[in-house]
């Protein structure tokens, strides 16, 4: 206990580094459909803060694409690719992905992310080792290095994909409304879609005019959003497949 209280600060500056990093490749796909002039405005703090919106389902998301012990299995006997009967599963599946691939609207939703990253991660699972730099270090510190190299670039991908994912469906989105009023018009309240927030401001979606729009905390009067009908059904919130009476208490 006393060893892990002593390399608990350095333990926590590589948490905070690896967290950093990985809302960083979140943030680059987010803002690469949302518009990456709009990640000028990010600090640092910002990009820290705004990895509670992503950090639970991102790790989920990796998670369930990356098995990792599968990178370091070395016994299974290689692949003889002479044989025609060894193409025909990797074809299926080429097949399969390039048809999903073909026919999908981009920016992708959550199934089109999630197929890249298994694709992603296939690829990197086959040639990483190739990859290894030969810098004659010795253990433990060419162990971790291995590790570094196998993990860091899925990861980093995967989080860039999610935040691709996260963006196409924050740019389509009606649910959740927030109400803005403008220190301009204070008597405006105009319906906002809440992208991010900033130490310089807010990032919103305009539902009527389809555009995405930033405003400083100087020009902000308020923001605030309805509160949802508590007493609807799973069905009736997922689907709108609800009673008229409900419906039309529902804000969203």
């Amino acid at each position: 206990m006393r060893e892990i209280l002593e390399k608990f600060p350095g333990i926590l500056a590589l948490l905070t580094v690896i967290l950093l990093v990985m809302s960083v490749s979140h943030e680059y796909g987010y803002f690469w459909v949302v518009g990456s002039h709009f990640q000028t405005f990010l600090s640092t703090t910002d990009y820290l803060a705004n990895g509670i919106l992503w950090l639970p389902f991102g790790l989920i998301f990796i998670y369930g694409n990356v098995e990792w012990w599968r990178f370091k299995d070395q016994n299974k006997p290689p692949k003889d690719w002479k044989k025609l009967k060894t193409w025909i599963w990797p074809a299926i599946v080429f097949l399969g992905y390039a048809s999903l691939f073909a026919f999908a609207e981009w920016p992708p939703n959550f199934l089109i992310g999630f197929s890249l990253l298994g694709v992603l991660v296939f690829v990197w699972s086959k040639i990483w080792r190739s990859l290894l730099p030969d810098l004659g270090i010795e253990e433990p510190f060419k162990s971790a290095i291995e590790n570094i190299i196998l993990v860091a670039p899925p990861a980093m991908a995967g989080m860039f994909i999610w935040g691709w994912v996260n963006a196409s469906t924050d740019l389509i989105s009606t649910s959740e409304p927030y109400v803005l009023s403008l220190v301009s018009e204070p008597s405006s309240h105009e319906m906002r879609t809440l992208l991010r927030t900033f130490d310089k401001g807010l990032l919103v979606r305009n539902p009527s005019s389809n555009r995405v729009e930033f405003y400083k905390w100087d020009d902000v009067a308020s923001i605030s959003k309805p509160v949802p009908d508590k007493s609807r059904s799973f069905i009736c919130w997922a689907f709108e497949i609800c009673p008229s009476d409900r419906k039309a208490k529902s804000p969203l």
